[in-house]
């Protein structure tokens, strides 16, 4: 549950967090100005062909985000020094938003952004082979492109150990080649005459 505010019902002294006041509210707010902004050019990188740009947000996006955790676990702590830490925020947030920190942020830090998509790939082809998330895009296929061959996969693997499953799990793998065959005999009889036509 979330710490209560110094002055409610039921706040201890010493394990209560101080509301904003005066210029950290002020900082406060603008944080939420720089979000905003970061917004709308996110959405903007979204339709433009440039690289640099995805890198840029995507960055941006996890380290606001790691902020949000660090909040979270030190909510009481920060909020003792509420003004200095709001326009440290502040400030970051503007270098990241508006001076392509988060990109300077990214190759300082490439070789753990490299870890964690090394591990990302490890998590989706032994722990989650059923989600179709990283290698399809790193493939170059559209999302969800890789779905059905995978899920035939796995459905095979399923029902593997079900005889008669198995069996008409065969029988359906077979088909459309039965199908290629039947229509490829009916062309050549076309050609040749239909028995019926010839009987009459």
């Amino acid at each position: 549950a979330a710490r209560p505010y110094c002055g409610e019902a039921g706040a201890q002294a010493n394990f209560c967090i101080t509301r904003s006041s005066g210029l950290g509210r002020v900082f406060e707010h603008l944080e939420l100005l720089v979000i905003a902004g970061a917004f709308a050019l996110s959405v903007h990188a979204l339709e433009t062909d440039v690289e640099t740009d995805d890198k840029q947000w995507l960055t941006f996006w996890i380290i606001a985000f790691l902020f949000a955790l660090v909040e979270r676990v030190t909510d009481l702590l920060l909020s003792r020094y509420d003004d200095a830490y709001h326009l440290g925020k502040l400030s970051f947030l503007i270098w990241l938003a508006f001076f392509h920190g988060a990109t300077r942020v990214y190759r300082r830090f490439s070789w753990a952004f490299g870890q964690a998509a090394r591990g990302l790939d490890w998590m989706d082809s032994t722990l989650l082979p059923q989600v179709v998330l990283l290698r399809p895009l790193r493939s170059g296929q559209a999302p969800g492109a890789a779905a059905p061959e995978r899920a035939s996969a796995m459905l095979r693997r399923k029902v593997r150990g079900i005889k008669p499953l198995a069996r008409l799990a065969s029988q359906m793998e077979k088909a459309p080649t039965r199908l290629h065959t039947l229509a490829a005999r009916i062309q050549k009889d076309g050609g040749r005459g239909s028995p019926h036509a010839e009987a009459a």
